[in-house]
């Protein structure tokens, strides 16, 4: 169970007292210092790029963390896809570069450490509404699982033309492979001159990567040219209806890099050579998204993408990524055939889906600290950036630090969205310097773990940092000195409880002196503390 406390703006913090979460000790935190300047909230600042197109230069943007908090920059994270450059003066200039045709969303950190001493970030969302170039973007955009395959099978049925099986392979032969009357099968690297289609004694032949016994052999499956390939005879022959994957033992076949043999699990597979990886499972991930993962013609049990082979694909599809040479064969079966492969022209768009089984988004956490620093007692911001929905499974602090204290007024977090945690360390006269740690953990995520650090607080400070007040104690009238910066200072006021007072004052320069004289009449007996950004103290009421 979380705080239940609303996360008002910082200055607002500063005038309650903050009772500690029911997963611990109830315990009164006492603020009576001044927590300047921080103006960061739950409600982070975004900076909108607007409608952009995934794989094109995309403007970067100018973003000034220090208008909104002073002091200075220590470092800058970023979540994945979102990238920078420090400018002078505290700018930052903030790129994007999506991948997918989602609404994209990300986030910028600026670790700052204030005029103060304290550090904490300062966030900015980053968005965008990312799209393709290609037809399928408006069917397709911001769908995930299900309703992304559904979505795009139905658009490849809508574009795609059949030909019969030898005008396919004409097709094939003659102009989708053939680069200066030279064909290569992509098992072993060997080539066949020609114009179209071999007849039956050429040692080339036309390879399904999807088994004909897998549900390939009826059309439009057998004649769509994503899926087929120009092949050397006995490779061909000995893949047979295999699987893909990686060869570990019994190698009976080995030409040109490919291979056959067992993988790991003791099953006989066919490794394609590593140049053509990529471009073999990219031609398998097709043929599932646009018809299904068809089984044998045989036996409905057996699909011919079991997860074994389903993640050795992703393997060689991560490892490969499409060439020039696949990404002209593509635009020429587009050209012919209708339908294009969206795993060659955006290979992230499989992040989005599962071809194989139920699809499941996972969740992202970027936090936005590694240490909170308290130079004075009060709040500190811990922002941090969820990428999905998720439930907050706990946040806790390490058992020692007893005088760390947090509140939030959520529960869950929204994705795509800036969460802030407001981390306190209570005012304490006696204590040394305290240190530990806060763990937050949502549903579906890592833990991440924040640092804490707080000096001594509220101990006697050295003659530098005192005003001198006179009379004190006094029942009326106090004047606090303190040497000129040469500008008029802002000053605050606070009780015993922390609570901000707002006493009547004026403020004058005399010579190297500021002097301040504040009317303490309509105060209560008891201590007044008071803060510059230069220097503090307090003043006793006597009534």
């Amino acid at each position: 169970m979380l705080a239940g406390r609303q996360s008002p703006p910082l200055q607002a913090i500063n005038q309650n007292i903050l009772t500690r979460g029911k997963s611990m000790k109830i315990k009164q935190i006492i603020l009576f210092s001044l927590f300047a300047g921080i103006s960061a909230s739950s409600a982070a600042e975004t900076l909108n790029y607007g409608k952009v197109t995934v794989g094109e230069n995309i403007e970067v943007k100018s973003y000034d963390f220090l208008a909104i908090q002073g002091g200075k920059i220590q470092s800058i994270r970023t979540t994945p896809n979102v990238k920078l450059e420090v400018l002078e003066g505290g700018k930052v200039a903030l790129g994007i570069t999506p991948t997918q045709n989602t609404e994209f969303r990300g986030a910028a950190f600026a670790v700052i450490t204030d005029d103060s001493g304290n550090r904490f970030s300062v966030p900015v969302l980053v968005a965008a509404d990312a799209h393709y170039s290609e037809a399928y973007d408006e069917i397709s955009f911001n769908k995930y699982g299900d309703e992304l395959i559904t979505a795009l099978r139905g658009y490849l049925n809508g574009v795609h033309h059949t030909y019969n099986y030898n005008d396919s392979r004409d097709i094939m032969y003659g102009y989708v492979d053939n680069y200066d009357g030279i064909v290569e099968c992509p098992y072993t690297g060997n080539t066949i001159e020609t114009t179209k289609r071999p007849d039956g004694t050429a040692n080339f032949d036309t390879e399904h990567t999807w088994p004909q016994a897998f549900g390939a052999g009826d059309e439009p499956q057998k004649t769509n040219m994503h899926h087929m390939r120009p092949s050397w005879k006995a490779a061909n022959n000995k893949r047979g209806n295999s699987s893909f994957g990686d060869v570990v033992s019994n190698v009976t076949y080995e030409e040109g890099g490919s291979r056959y043999g067992k993988n790991a699990n003791g099953t006989w597979v066919f490794e394609v050579r590593d140049e053509y990886k990529g471009d073999i499972a990219r031609g398998v991930f097709y043929f599932a998204l646009h018809y299904g993962n068809l089984p044998n013609n045989n036996n409905a049990d057996d699909l011919f993408l079991d997860q074994t082979q389903y993640e050795a694909l992703k393997a060689w599809s991560l490892g490969d990524a499409p060439s020039e040479r696949e990404l002209e064969r593509n635009a020429r079966i587009k050209e012919r055939q209708g339908s294009h492969n969206p795993f060659i022209e955006h290979p992230a768009i499989h992040d989005r889906m599962n071809l194989i089984g139920e699809y499941t988004r996972t969740n992202s956490v970027t936090c936005g600290d590694s240490l909170l620093e308290f130079a004075e007692a009060g709040p500190l911001p811990l922002n941090f950036f969820s990428s999905e929905n998720a439930e907050i499974e706990y946040i806790r602090f390490d058992s020692l630090t007893t005088n760390f204290d947090y509140s939030t007024d959520f529960t869950s977090v929204t994705g795509g969205e800036i969460h802030t945690v407001y981390v306190s360390h209570s005012a304490d006269t006696t204590s040394s310097d305290q240190t530990g740690i806060i763990r937050v953990k949502l549903v579906g995520s890592d833990e991440f773990k924040v640092y804490l650090k707080a000096q001594r607080l509220c101990a006697a400070p050295d003659a530098k940092q005192l005003a001198s007040v006179y009379p004190n104690p006094t029942t009326d009238f106090a004047t606090i000195t303190l040497k000129s910066e040469g500008q008029i200072p802002e000053i605050q006021f606070y009780n015993e409880a922390g609570v901000q007072l707002f006493p009547k004052y004026t403020v004058s320069i005399d010579g190297e002196n500021t002097v301040i004289t504040a009317d303490l009449r309509q105060m209560h007996a008891g201590q007044v503390y008071f803060k510059t950004k230069q220097a503090h103290g307090s003043v006793t009421i006597n009534k």
